[in-house]
Formats: C-alpha cells, sequence, structure tokens
C-alpha cells in the first residue's frame, strides 16, 4: 500500500470501500497496541496510502482520504505530537541530503494535511509548531520565515473550526 506515492490509482466502487474497511480495521488495531516508534510509523504508512487510492463519483474523482477524513480525524493518535514528528521524519528520510528547503516543504504539508483533516485551526498550529521548533529552534530566522507561511495556510483554510 506504500509503495505507491506519486499517482492516484482510481478503483471500482467495491474494492475502494473494501479497501478502506481493511485500511480502516489495521488503523483502529494498532491503537490496542503499545505505542512505539514503529507502530506509529506504520498507521502514518496506513493513512498516507490513503491519498493514493481514489473513486470516481459523480463525474468527480475523490481520494480515500478526501472521502474519509471524519473517520481518519476521529483516530486519537492524528492529535498527538509524536505522530506528526514521526510523519516529518518519514518523509525527511525519503531525500537524500534534504535541503532546507526540502525541510520546510514537508513542515508546510503536514500543515496542508492537518487543514485537509479539518483539525481545530489552534490544534494545527500547534501541531505545525512544534516540529518547526523542533526542527529550527525558536526565534530563529528559518523559524520565522516557516512560521508565516504556514500561518498564511491556517488563515486561508476554509472551514471553521471548532475550539478545542
Amino acid at each position: 500500500l506504500s509503495k505507491n506515492t506519486m499517482n492516484v490509482i482510481l478503483l471500482k466502487d467495491n474494492s475502494f470501500h473494501l479497501l478502506f474497511q481493511l485500511i480502516y480495521n489495521c488503523i483502529i488495531n494498532t491503537l490496542k497496541l503499545e505505542e512505539t516508534n514503529e507502530i506509529l510509523n506504520n498507521l502514518v504508512l496506513l493513512i498516507k496510502s490513503t491519498k493514493y487510492f481514489g473513486i470516481t463519483e459523480y463525474a468527480a474523482n475523490y481520494t480515500m482520504f478526501e472521502k474519509y477524513k471524519t473517520k481518519i480525524q476521529d483516530v486519537p493518535k492524528i492529535r498527538q505530537d509524536n505522530f506528526w514528528e514521526i510523519w516529518y521524519e518519514t518523509e525527511i528520510s525519503k531525500k537524500n541530503e534534504p535541503k532546507e528547503e526540502d525541510k520546510q516543504e514537508i513542515i508546510y504539508e503536514i500543515c496542508k494535511t492537518l487543514i485537509q483533516l479539518e483539525l481545530p485551526k489552534s490544534m494545527v498550529k500547534k501541531l505545525t509548531d512544534n516540529i518547526n521548533i523542533k526542527l529550527h529552534g525558536k526565534g530563529t530566522e528559518l523559524y520565522k520565515k516557516t512560521f508565516d507561511v504556514f500561518i498564511k495556510f491556517i488563515v486561508n483554510a476554509k472551514y471553521v473550526s471548532q475550539a478545542i
């Protein structure tokens, strides 16, 4: 599931829903296990895989992530800092000698993913900012530059967030 990270594979209706049920049940079952970096990494890969399988409905294509984001956002791990730190580590490990721009781009992608999940905007800011602080250090020039960009994403997000 996690090998395809370039294209969205369109599935037939039954296959799409069956695959999501399999992925979702795997996600739910990981919640019963002791939380380790390996478990969190597998959870990241499962959730990321939902972005690469889709369905066509009413002449529009939707990924599993888009179609089932309300179920995904209810997974408790989604709201944890360490989950998004593992997400960052998973993405940065794919880069050979990552540059600063690569690191910032991954932070922006995480922010956009959190926005797609329509989590409370204060939570999106907190989770994204924690990665930024860990990576750049609070108050540094790179921190401020990255902060300014992802705050614009949050401000421009087109949903009303609930207070946490």
